[in-house]
């Protein structure tokens, strides 16, 4: 993933971890192994809009992205020329 990504919202934050694990080939079940995490967490945060899902803490967000083989680089922006 070398591609830069545009995230805005949250949503978009975990459209991309879901882009990127579908990327690297591997399943939740997978994800969930590498993380560390009991079978079935990721899905939880992968639809954290529905009854059972859950957001991503402070303490998840850097597991998420280890386990993806994956850094962020937080880049401002002109706010005028965004509009």
């Amino acid at each position: 993933m070398s591609t830069p990504f545009l995230i805005r919202e949250y949503p978009d934050l975990v459209k991309t971890l879901i882009q990127r694990r579908h990327e690297l080939g591997m399943s939740s079940m997978e994800l969930d192994a590498r993380a560390g995490w009991q079978e079935g967490y990721t899905s939880k945060l992968e639809n954290w809009e529905k009854d059972y899902g859950r957001s991503i803490g402070k303490m998840l967000l850097p597991v998420w992205l280890e386990a993806l083989d994956i850094s962020m680089i937080l880049v401002g922006h002109d706010r005028k020329a965004a509009k």
